[in-house]
């Protein structure tokens, strides 16, 4: 995943961040695409998208903090991971 002379987005995109600077987001079409945290130096989604159940749940409360922020933006990645694992659940329940 990355931005250059080579690979340029089809959109517009924006950064957008949480008001202590502290959560930063890169959106395209008002889809966040990718999260940093400085703090921990967390990425999501990471190298090569490469997205695993413990990433998603990290994810989710810097998610909810950028939309707390910026109610524009949404991330239908996480929404769709979010239906997978309750609909894993009621199956197991």
């Amino acid at each position: 995943m990355g931005i250059g002379p080579e690979r340029t987005p089809g959109a517009p995109f924006s950064l957008i961040t949480t008001p202590d600077e502290e959560i930063v987001a890169i959106v395209l079409r008002n889809e966040i695409q990718m999260i940093h945290e400085f703090s921990s130096g967390f990425t999501w989604p990471g190298p090569y998208t490469n997205v695993t159940e413990h990433k998603w749940e990290a994810a989710e409360p810097m998610i909810a903090k950028l939309l707390k922020a910026n109610d524009r933006i949404r991330c239908s990645r996480q929404d769709g991971y979010r239906r997978f694992l309750d609909r894993r659940a009621e199956n197991r329940g």
